[in-house]
C-alpha cells in the first residue's frame, strides 16, 4: 500500500444550496467522496469500499454529498429520479466525513491513495472524485498518471469558485488525463459558480438538480460536483459499450461527441463542449 506524508487542504465541491452490486458486466465506479448511503438507494449495486479518514467506521454517508453523486448515477425510482447509469457497481471511498460534529476532511495524499486502491484493490474502471487541491501535488499527480496507465480513466470538478476566486485552478480536474467538469444551468449556459478556466474540459448539467440525501429524501443541489457525476456515467457507459477503449479513447469520444458551445473548439468556459452520451455511445461502437 502506498502512503504519503504531504498534507494539502482538500475542497470537497459542496451544493451551492448546501446540506450537511450491480449486474455481473457492470463498470465499476469509484466514488471519492463523503460515502454512500444504502438507506437511500439500496445495497444491490453498492459494494464494500473503505472509510479512509475515519478507518474504524462503515461507507455510509454521514454528510449527503456522495449520496447525492450516487442517486445522480444509480436513480431513486420511487422518487422519479432516473439514473445516468442505472446498472453501474458504486465503490464508496470515504475521504470526508463528520465525527464529533465537526468536519475531517483528508489530504492530497489520501486523496492519491484513494486513487490508487480504486485502481488495485477494488478494480474500477472510472474514478469520480469531486474534489480538488489549489496545488500541484506530485503525489496526486502520480496516483493519476498511475491510474491512466491501468486503464482507469478519472473525472473531477473544476470547483464552485467562479463568483469569488476565478483564479483558482484545481488539480486533479487540471491534469491533461483527468476530465474536468463544469456545471451548466437550466438555459445551457455555463453556471455563474463554475470555474472558466484551462482545467474544463466538458460541461453538463450541475445547476437545481434533484437529488437524494443519506436519510432517503430528496433536495435540489447545485454544483460542478453533481454535472461530475453524470460525465462518470457517461465513461462507464461507452466502456460496457466497448471494454476495450482506453482512458485517452474515453477521452477522445466524448470530446468529439460534445456539443460545441462559445466559441468555435475548445474555450477556457465550455471546454470542448456540452456531453451529448448519445453520439459518444454511437462512435463508442466500432472505435479502432
Amino acid at each position: 500500500m502506498r502512503k504519503f506524508a504531504l498534507t494539502l487542504t482538500v475542497f470537497l465541491f459542496l451544493s451551492q444550496t448546501s446540506f450537511a452490486a450491480g449486474t455481473e458486466n457492470s463498470v465499476k465506479i469509484a466514488v471519492i467522496d463523503t460515502g454512500i448511503s444504502t438507506r437511500a438507494l439500496g445495497s444491490a449495486q453498492i459494494v464494500q469500499g473503505k472509510n479512509y479518514i475515519l478507518p474504524n467506521h462503515d461507507t455510509e454517508d454521514e454528510i449527503n454529498h456522495g449520496t447525492a453523486i450516487g442517486s445522480l448515477i444509480l436513480g431513486k425510482p420511487d422518487r422519479q429520479l432516473v439514473g445516468f447509469y442505472p446498472e453501474a457497481t458504486l465503490v464508496p471511498l470515504v475521504y470526508c466525513s463528520v465525527e464529533d460534529k465537526s468536519l475531517v476532511k483528508g489530504d492530497a495524499a489520501m486523496l492519491a491513495q484513494c486513487i490508487y486502491d480504486a485502481v488495485d484493490v477494488f478494480s474500477c474502471r472510472v474514478i469520480n472524485l469531486s474534489a480538488g487541491i489549489l496545488i500541484n501535488s506530485k503525489e496526486l499527480k502520480d496516483a493519476c498518471e498511475y491510474a491512466e496507465k491501468e486503464g482507469a480513466v478519472i473525472v473531477s470538478a473544476v470547483g464552485n469558485d467562479h463568483q469569488t476566486a476565478p483564479q483558482n485552478l484545481y488539480y486533479p480536474a487540471a491534469y491533461d488525463t483527468v476530465i474536468g467538469v463544469g456545471a451548466l444551468n437550466a438555459s445551457g449556459k455555463v453556471a455563474v459558480f463554475s470555474q472558466r478556466n484551462t482545467s474544463v474540459s466538458l460541461v453538463t448539467s450541475g445547476e437545481d438538480l434533484w437529488v437524494a440525501r443519506a436519510s432517503g429524501r430528496m433536495t435540489h443541489a447545485s454544483g460542478t460536483s453533481y454535472a461530475c457525476a453524470f460525465v462518470s456515467a457517461a465513461a462507464a457507459r461507452l466502456l460496457a459499450e466497448n471494454p476495450g477503449l482506453s482512458p485517452s479513447d474515453i477521452r477522445s469520444i466524448l470530446y468529439e461527441a460534445a456539443n460545441d458551445l462559445g466559441e468555435v473548439g475548445y474555450d477556457l468556459e465550455n471546454g470542448y463542449g456540452a456531453l451529448n452520451i448519445l453520439k459518444a455511445l454511437e462512435l463508442a461502437k466500432n472505435y479502432h
